[in-house]
């Protein structure tokens, strides 16, 4: 992390020369210093500045008074908010005095690397995280054993209407329990839609089954039930359907192809805290559910997972083969291989308080997807470029876990720089997730049959906007008025 230099090692008098003007600028790395005037702001001098007076050849003891005497300068208020000085700076202006109006005093700066950035996503722990993490502590349970792990699986039992609930140390060893216990063996397929994490296929691949890669749909981005249905082989013997982004698959059409062709449902719902399809939470429709609580998700643990099912069997197994495959009746007998695949104490009570409050998180994100959908139709009318919002429909309950859109009419290239050039504005953008099909790593798994099309579009103008639950709506539409601004210059 950048150690940002203080404010006195900015701050030189005009009576200084240019060669003072240039060490001091060495010294505190910013590129810049200020000008003062009997302690009060004059002028910026950066190190183009300097440039120019060198190649004018300008004597380097020439006092700053006689060479930047009209010069003007920009300054703000250091009472100013956030998102102010983030309008001002640019490409142009990257470092803004902070000054006191009535004393003209320089108080502090800003660039951009030292206002709040608006992050993709920003924890803030408001309830009992530090009150259960210091009772974790406080009783000596802070590994796998302790009242929290069992409190959390209980309680988020509860919060999705799941029977059986078994915490992990992350998403990724769900899926793979999940697999294993639902007795998926070496070389069996499993269908995977082609845009997820690659937790999704990578899970597959850890146990020695087959990943079939299949399209997605154009409208929800998940998995497409046409491409479900030309890929099912007599080797097929699971779906892993992925709530992308927090949007539910279509349940009732996928569940009606699984009892056809004798297949199992097993979801990825890292994505889908709280997601419902028919007032039902998503993870009732499949035979295993896997969600996933890392730093960046609806509600965290920093690490961690929770593999969930209704069928006991399914159940005990996944429990055994958590802890190393040891018997539950027999300490330290193993009746299987197994994994430490378990979550800590400390992870559960920061799960626990998170959970508590998880209703409260939920409704604040699909609030600010309402933000999101309110300023983008505005600028929609002033642009040539078509803004995809997320599709809407009846039954189906989006927690917007990142809210994304497309952008229709650039392409790959085009994304990447409206990323970057959002990133001058403090706003951290990111694309979708690379389709498997376009990783090298994933070609073996690839058929010629199977058409990706969609999937292998769509990624090329989508983004993720900055979806943390404590986005206020003046920074909503900054991040829209801003992506308009980049969207303009492509018109």
């Amino acid at each position: 992390m950048k150690k940002y230099s203080p404010i006195s090692n900015l701050l030189i008098d005009q009576d200084k020369n240019i060669s003072n003007a240039i060490r001091l600028i060495n010294k505190n790395g910013e590129g810049a210093c200020f000008v003062l005037s009997k302690s009060k702001f004059k002028a910026v001098i950066t190190d183009g500045d300097i440039r120019s007076l060198i190649l004018k050849k300008t004597p380097l003891d020439t006092p700053l008074f006689k060479v930047f005497k009209n010069k003007k300068s920009f300054a703000l208020d250091y009472k100013v908010k956030d998102l102010t000085i983030l309008k001002k700076l640019s490409k142009k202006i990257k470092i803004i005095p902070l000054i006191d109006k009535k004393t003209k005093k320089v108080i502090d700066y800003a660039t951009l690397d030292r206002v709040n950035k608006i992050k993709i996503y920003d924890q803030q722990f408001c309830g009992n995280e530090l009150k259960y993490i210091t009772e974790s502590v406080k009783s000596g349970w802070i590994s796998s054993a302790g009242k929290y792990v069992n409190l959390f699986e209980e309680n988020f039992g509860k919060f999705i209407n799941s029977k059986y609930c078994l915490a992990t140390c992350n998403g990724t060893a769900g899926l793979q329990l999940a697999l294993k216990a639902a007795g998926i063996q070496p070389n069996d397929e499993i269908i995977v839609p082609n845009i997820s994490f690659v937790a999704t296929i990578n899970s597959v691949i850890n146990i020695g089954a087959k990943p079939v890669i299949v399209d997605v749909c154009e409208d929800s981005y998940n998995i497409s039930i046409k491409s479900i249905l030309n890929s099912i082989t007599k080797k097929t013997k699971a779906i892993i359907i992925v709530h992308l982004y927090g949007q539910p698959c279509d349940l009732d059409k996928i569940k009606k192809i699984c009892k056809k062709n004798d297949l199992l449902l097993i979801q990825d719902c890292a994505e889908a805290i709280g997601s419902k399809y028919k007032n039902k939470n998503i993870s009732e429709f499949g035979d295993i559910s896997v969600f996933s609580f890392f730093g960046n998700k609806t509600i965290t643990t920093g690490e961690g997972g929770m593999l969930v099912t209704n069928k006991r069997s399914y159940f005990q197994l996944a429990n055994s083969l958590r802890d190393h495959g040891m018997s539950k009746s027999r300490k330290y007998w193993h009746d299987q291989i197994g994994y430490n695949f378990r979550m800590t104490n400390i992870q559960a009570a920061i799960g626990l308080a998170q959970l508590e409050n998880a209703k409260k998180i939920i409704k604040k994100k699909i609030f600010i997807a309402k933000l999101y959908k309110k300023y983008l139709k505005k600028i929609q009318t002033n642009l040539k470029t078509k803004i995809i919002i997320p599709l809407e429909k009846k039954n189906f309950t989006n927690t917007f876990w990142l809210y994304n859109i497309r952008i229709l009419g650039i392409n790959e290239i085009q994304r990447d720089k409206l990323i970057e050039n959002l990133k001058t504005y403090s706003i951290e953008i990111r694309n979708f997730f690379y389709p498997f099909s376009k990783m090298p790593i994933y070609k073996k798994f690839l058929r010629k049959i199977i058409n990706l099309k969609i999937s292998e579009k769509i990624y090329k103008n989508g983004i993720c906007l900055p979806s943390s639950p404590f986005l206020k709506e003046t920074q909503i539409k900054y991040i829209v008025d801003s992506l308009k601004t980049e969207l303009k210059k492509l018109d």
